[in-house]
Formats: C-alpha cells, sequence, structure tokens
C-alpha cells in the first residue's frame, strides 16, 4: 500500500489533527530526551482512546506496516 494511502486511512480513522506528518511535529517522537538517538517516521498517529488504537493496530497488521509504540520517551526502563 503505498504511504499516503496509509495515512489518509489513519487519518480516517483517527482524525486529521491525530496524524503529524510535518518534520517539525514528528521531531520529538524520533529522538531520544538525551539526543543521542535519532529515527525516521513518515507519521506519528495519536489515538484518543482504546478503540483508535484496536483500529490503528488492526490496520498496521493488515498492511503490514511496522508500528512502534511510544509512552514517555525518556528512554528508561
Amino acid at each position: 500500500m503505498p504511504e499516503t494511502n496509509l495515512i489518509e486511512r489513519l487519518r480516517q480513522i483517527v482524525g486529521e489533527s491525530a496524524v503529524l506528518t510535518h518534520p517539525n511535529d514528528v521531531e520529538a517522537y524520533v529522538q531520544d530526551w538525551r539526543g543521542i538517538y535519532k529515527g525516521e517516521t513518515p507519521a506519528v498517529v495519536r489515538p484518543a482512546n482504546t478503540a483508535e488504537v484496536a483500529a490503528v493496530v488492526k490496520l498496521c497488521a493488515e498492511t503490514n506496516t511496522a508500528l512502534v509504540p511510544q509512552g514517555g520517551n525518556t528512554g528508561m526502563c
């Protein structure tokens, strides 16, 4: 599935404002708090409830899309 198609489907699930795609918006999600590690992503999805989380996970599973859940982004376990 093309990336833009997937992002549009994610927006249908969680709403336009809950899918971040602009590099400035995703920057805080792809870098650890120490600034040592930095990743890349086409989008950050911020579901508002468990139903949205389930729908996002289901879509990612159906489309074989990697999914990385994120908590507090502290880098500490």
